[in-house]
């Protein structure tokens, strides 16, 4: 499929088709991030560090979150998106960044810009 955000493809298109394929104003961004910890992460450890970074996310505003992991090397990834329609926010990307940096547990983190969460 050839860019589908192109400015002379969304100007022919109405509001509903934008919002059908979400581009122009429907459009909606995530983030990613990757960390590194410590020491691997036992499956125990790693259910509690995901439980409250879930409960982090849930407080921080209408965001939702997840990660996953590579056992072998103690690397953890995960993304960020909007609960609702819409996009996070450049204050949430923030929030969420220093989070990770104050865990006891990362030794590294980073966090990556926001980018079109369906292309």
């Amino acid at each position: 499929m050839p860019l589908a955000n192109t400015r002379t493809r969304i100007r022919g298109m109405n509001r509903r088709q934008r919002k059908k394929i979400r581009v122009g104003e429907f459009q909606e961004f995530v983030f990613a991030f990757r960390l590194a910890t410590h020491t691997p992460l036992s499956a125990g450890d790693f259910a509690h560090f995901s439980a409250e970074f879930g409960r982090f996310v849930g407080e921080a505003g209408p965001i939702v979150g997840g990660m996953a992991r590579l056992e072998e090397h103690g690397a953890i990834f995960g993304s960020v998106a909007s609960r609702d329609r819409g996009s996070p926010s450049e204050e949430n990307r923030s929030a969420v960044e220093g989070w990770l940096k104050a865990r006891p547990e990362v030794a590294s983190t980073e966090v990556g810009p926001m980018f079109d969460a369906w292309r």
